[in-house]
Parts: structure tokens; C-alpha cells; sequence
């Protein structure tokens, strides 16, 4: 059950609210909460587990997109830590609400309560996907609980709103990645012509293009999930063509994008582009 907000919250919202209007604050920054271990206690004797408090934070967005298919979303990243390095199995539970920032009493969307255990890193994702919100101002307010019977030493819990235009693979347009996050095209010029690069082949993070003939495969370009390792994702790509041309990689959660090019009559080389986004999660 969602807690109330009270006096003390209510009156805090209302000045951030009032900051937020006057343009001193930024929409969609996520406000990030970190909790220390300060509670220690003995459990049968020899297990020892770490009590933090609950979470509590609020943010602020000027609103979502619902045009043209866009996919809205709230995420929120939990990341559990003992001396540094990640806590796996620790249970986290988020709910929320979503509020008008003229009216903090009047609740639009009640989050559902979902909960889930971190990764062999300390990490989690838990998103809540979002219908049918007005294009104003918001306030997004999330509660949360961590447990564990293990040694925590850290836990951290940071959310922000997002908007996605899904990307739709056509003939000319390679959507990777298992969630089609990443949108990829690539634009052709040789001596006499110019065109789009062709859709050869695609499956889950590779994909490759022709351009001129489907018997030539031209370019093949690979998307890789490296958050885990260092906070990035990959572009790898290899031509075998030595015509200008232009490759764009666009992240369709952030819009980031990336561009790669080679000069017509140069022999292309293979790259391995180790932080080519540093958009995770």
C-alpha cells in the first residue's frame, strides 16, 4: 500500500514545484538516493545483515510524449554493494505514484508494486511502462525496500522518466539489440551514384547491409550489452567496400548517436568501438 504523503513531503514538492516552473531546475534528472549501512545485527548467532532505511525520492519530468507510438516509461536502477563489489540476491520492492505538479494530492497513476533480486553485479532494473499521461508537469514519486540477510555496505536506488520511439526495421534500417534499442542505417556514395544501405541479414545484435548487390555483403555491424563491464555499449562494424560512406547508430532510449565514415577509395577498417555509448542502462 502507498503511503501518504504528508505535510512535510507535500510542503517540499511544493517549493520544488515552484522552482521547477521558474526554470531554475531541469526537467527529467533523476534524483538519486544512497543509504550507508548503520545498523548491524546478529542473526542466529553468526549470519549478520545490514538495515537500511526505506526508500524515498521524487523527481520531476515536464511530461510524456504520446505521439506516433512513443513508448513512456519510468526506470529505476537499483545497485547493492559489500566493500565495493556487487551484492547478488538482494531483494528489491519499488511502488509510486505519479502526481500533478499543480494539484501534489491529486494521484494520475498509481505504480503497481514490483520487486525483483540483484544481479551477480549488485544491480536492477525494474521499469514501469506508462499509458495515457498528459503532456504537463509531473511529479514521479517512488518508494522502495531493500532485503537481505547477507552484508550490505551500500545501496543505491536512482530513477528517471523515459521516452522511447521504437525503432521500426524497414529495408533500409537495422534495429538491434533483443529489445530493438539501437536504430542503424548507413548512406552510400561512389564516383557515379549514391544510395541506402540495403538490409542483408539481421538477428538479435548483428546485422549487415549491401549496396549494390544482395550476392555482396558490404558492412556488418554488431551491437554489444557491455553495462555490466564497463558501463558502455559496443559498436562493432567491418566493410569490405572502399566507397564513401556514412554509418549512424542511434540509441532510440536517449537519442545518442554515433557516426562512422570512410572516405571513398579508402580501405575500410574493421573497429572496435569498446565506449561507443555510455547510455546504460
Amino acid at each position: 500500500m502507498l503511503r501518504k504523503l504528508s505535510r512535510g513531503t507535500a510542503l517540499v514538492l511544493s517549493i520544488a514545484a515552484g522552482v521547477l516552473l521558474a526554470g531554475s531546475a531541469v526537467a527529467n534528472e533523476p534524483e538519486f538516493r544512497s543509504f550507508n549501512g548503520s545498523q548491524t545485527t546478529n542473526l542466529d548467532c553468526s549470519v549478520k545483515a545490514r538495515l537500511f532505511p526505506d526508500v524515498s525520492l521524487a523527481f520531476f519530468t515536464e511530461g510524456f510524449d504520446t505521439q506516433n507510438g512513443s513508448e513512456n516509461s519510468i526506470r529505476c536502477t537499483a545497485r547493492v554493494r559489500d566493500g565495493g563489489k556487487g551484492r547478488k540476491g538482494v531483494k528489491v520492492t519499488l511502488e509510486g505514484e505519479i502526481v500533478p505538479l499543480d494539484d501534489i494530492n491529486d494521484t494520475l497513476v498509481s505504480l503497481p508494486t514490483k520487486s525483483g533480486r540483484t544481479d551477480r553485479d549488485g544491480n536492477l532494473e525494474i521499469d514501469f511502462p506508462l499509458d495515457d499521461l498528459p503532456d504537463d508537469d509531473l511529479a514521479v514519486i517512488i518508494d522502495g525496500t531493500f532485503k537481505t540477510r547477507k552484508k550490505v555496505d551500500s545501496a543505491t536506488v536512482e530513477c528517471a522518466s523515459r521516452n522511447r520511439m521504437p525503432c521500426q526495421e524497414d529495408p533500409e534500417t537495422l534495429c538491434l539489440l533483443d529489445d530493438g534499442r539501437f536504430k542503424v542505417d548507413v548512406e552510400w556514395t561512389s564516383s557515379s551514384s549514391s544510395g541506402a544501405g540495403m538490409v542483408l541479414s539481421s538477428g538479435g545484435n548483428t546485422g549487415s547491409f549491401y549496396f549494390f548487390s544482395p550476392n555482396s555483403r558490404d558492412l556488418l555491424v554488431q551491437l554489444l550489452d557491455h553495462c555490466s563491464n564497463n558501463d558502455h555499449f559496443w559498436v562493432f562494424y567491418n566493410a569490405s567496400t572502399p566507397l564513401d560512406w556514412e554509418l549512424r547508430v542511434t540509441d532510440t532510449v536517449t537519442g545518442a548517436s554515433r557516426v562512422y565514415e570512410n572516405e571513398l577509395g579508402q580501405a575500410a577498417r574493421a573497429i572496435t568501438d569498446t565506449s561507443a555509448f555510455a547510455t546504460c542502462p
